[in-house]
């Protein structure tokens, strides 16, 4: 079944209703471009955020009463706790009532009675694996997990770097599993960016100085990421490379502020100039820091093929990132990037700089290789035929 998924294509026309249930708000426009994707293929399909109570239709169905009367409330944190605790499980489940499949997304711990409830309501469920949902759990935890991944119809990687490693684990799941990734929406506004502003005009409007070299280090504020890391190696530069760099950290969701405190502490000491972001920026905002990087840098421990990678490397920038990330699918489809282990990474980066023109012609035909492989026209099919499979 594993490449059945990837390779299938049903042209019979099946209406399949999909709920999508995710954990967090801030990848509400990675869901909401699924949604609008697959009703291009004839999947209407709504998302519903456990943890918010957002409920986004493309669909006629109605918002359930109770629901409709208690979401307001769901913006006062307080009140938002014990909600959940109180009435989440009976919200999901009627919810749920109107559709044939529920595809759960981030597997944790939230969902773990709702799909033991699911199963009784004789629903498909289907679990899409997004990658850190499974790299980061305990062992106890990929226990439990493994009692409801055996009742559920499907599970879904975001990459075949995560089936593999998935199925190491849990190798009884072999005819239950598959893969289709996510279409990257950003890809289509980077597009028009570099169609009507070229990165010098960008760095202006974001208030950076045209002629420095941009590296954006990391791509979130999880101490993951490993932003000390990162400092600590451009602080070991020679001060000639240093005055030509100016550095971008995007930090505008995870991390606590102790740790925002501490990265910035680093910055200061550091005497290069910088822009943190920790307030939210608009898609737009993000993809012009994603253009106007000229490298970017990823070594954080865990990584899925984040669609933060793929945008940059799309942009055109140059990605460095750590040797034991699983960026397989890049090298498969001959897409230039740069390996580092942490004990070369000042190596790297200071030889990345003063080699940047010949590096970024390598990086040339990376936006259409890049496009081929993670654009939603690329992606979307996998994803129908899955749906309409289970849903027969």
């Amino acid at each position: 079944m594993t490449d059945n998924f990837e390779q299938g294509k049903i042209d019979s026309f099946i209406m399949t209703k999909v709920l999508i249930l995710f954990p967090f708000h801030n990848h509400n426009q990675l869901v909401d471009s699924l949604c609008d994707n697959l009703a291009k293929v004839g999947i209407e399909a709504d998302s519903f955020d456990v943890v918010t109570w957002r409920y986004k239709k493309n669909s006629s169905n109605k918002t359930p009463f109770l629901l409709s009367i208690l979401s307001p409330f769901m913006v006062i944190p307080k009140v938002r706790g014990l909600l959940i605790t109180l009435l989440g499980k009976k919200v999901i489940l009627k919810i749920s009532e109107n559709y044939e499949i529920i595809d759960i997304h981030f597997y944790s711990a939230i969902f773990d009675e709702i799909i033991s409830e699911l199963k009784k309501r004789k629903k498909i469920i289907k679990i899409t694996i997004w990658g850190s949902d499974f790299y980061r759990a305990t062992n106890a935890r990929r226990e439990v997990q493994r009692k409801f991944y055996q009742e559920v119809d499907i599970i879904q990687m975001a990459s075949r770097q995560i089936l593999t490693d998935f199925l190491l684990v849990y190798p009884e799941l072999t005819n239950k599993t598959g893969i289709a990734h996510f279409g990257i929406m950003q890809f289509d506004i980077i597009d028009k960016i570099i169609e009507n502003r070229n990165a010098e005009t960008c760095k202006i409007d974001i208030g950076i100085p045209p002629d420095k070299i941009i590296l954006a280090c990391g791509t979130n504020g999880h101490d993951a990421q490993q932003h000390h890391l990162i400092l600590r190696s451009i602080d070991q530069l020679p001060d000639s490379i240093k005055e030509k760099l100016f550095l971008l950290l995007p930090m505008t969701y995870g991390g606590d502020k102790k740790y925002f405190v501490e990265v910035k502490e680093k910055l200061v000491s550091l005497g290069v100039p910088y822009k943190l972001f920790i307030s939210p920026l608009s898609v737009v905002e993000i993809c012009k820091l994603r253009v106007i990087s000229d490298i970017a840098i990823t070594i954080q421990k865990t990584d899925a093929f984040s669609a933060a990678v793929q945008e940059h490397i799309y942009a055109g920038g140059i990605l460095i990132s750590g040797e034991w990330l699983p960026y397989n699918k890049l090298k498969e489809n001959e897409i230039f990037y740069i390996e580092t282990t942490l004990e070369t990474l000042t190596e790297t980066i200071g030889e990345s700089i003063m080699n940047i023109n010949k590096l970024k012609l390598h990086c040339d035909s990376n936006r259409v290789k890049m496009g081929l492989l993670s654009s939603w026209d690329a992606a979307i099919t996998s994803w129908k035929d899955v749906y309409n499979k289970i849903g027969c």
